[in-house]
């Protein structure tokens, strides 16, 4: 643990990629589009391939199988996936506020960095196309390693690159992004985008998904060092809000 106002550190930010940093829902929508231009398909089709990704998400074996057999695919399952992974990075784009508020940490001397569960063409592919492999320090990707969250061990990789301590974690997976961090350590995030789910974190700060105002800094009861980082993630999670209307909840280890 960090003794805060005895050492100087750089804090750590560490941040999930898909549905996080990144819209990946807007994409994949896109996708769908594409696919359905291709084979001439109408709306109800589009409608039907982005309510099964839903469904399945995110296990894309299980969503290329059905689409296939839906669609009578002369192609495998594993062509399908693999043109999906080298296709996906050139039509996600961040959520607005992403960049900015990365770089914003950055220069306030937190080190950032990004964990993701995925294969590494793809992962990648969208870190450089969106030009956040330009505002982060490190990254740990699932395939690449031989590990997936939640294994503790891929977000170590992950802060050993970037090299900061302690610090945040922010996730949309309440099992792979926020409780695999909560065994190594630091504070989490967690962006709920199903509002009434079950949960089995305590925030320090929620805000109800009936209210489009993140609380403010001051409404933040954990340590003061950090309330620099919650600043600014005031920016990125308001900006969420109003578009997805988002859940999100703050806890403290």
């Amino acid at each position: 643990m960090i003794v805060f106002g005895l050492e100087a550190v750089q804090l750590l930010a560490l941040f999930d990629l898909d549905r996080t940093l990144i819209d990946l829902d807007a994409g994949f929508l896109r996708r769908a589009e594409e696919f359905a231009e291709q084979r001439r398909l109408g709306p109800e089709d589009v409608a039907w391939l982005v309510a099964l990704d839903r469904d399945v998400h995110p296990h894309r074996d299980i969503y290329f199988a059905r689409v296939r057999e839906r669609y009578k695919l002369a192609a495998p399952v594993k062509e399908l996936l693999a043109a999906c992974r080298r296709r996906m990075p050139y039509l996600v784009q961040c959520y607005p506020a992403v960049p900015t508020g990365l770089a914003e940490l950055r220069t306030r001397g937190w080190r950032v960095g990004v964990t993701t569960n995925g294969m590494p063409d793809s992962q990648l592919g969208k870190l450089r196309r969106t030009g956040l492999a330009d505002v982060i320090d490190g990254h740990a990707v699932s395939e690449a390693e031989g590990i997936r969250k939640p294994e503790v061990d891929l977000f170590r990789i992950a802060a050993q690159r970037c090299g900061g301590k302690g610090g945040w974690m922010i996730g949309d997976n309440l099992i792979a992004d926020i409780q695999g961090a909560q065994m190594v350590g630091p504070r989490t995030i967690w962006i709920n985008r199903e509002p009434g789910q079950a949960k089995s974190i305590m925030p320090t700060m929620r805000s109800p998904t009936s209210s489009r105002q993140w609380p403010s800094c001051d409404q933040y009861t954990g340590k003061p060092d950090h309330a620099g980082f919650v600043h600014i993630f005031n920016t990125y999670a308001n900006i969420l809000r109003e578009v997805h209307l988002l859940d999100f909840h703050m806890t403290d280890q």
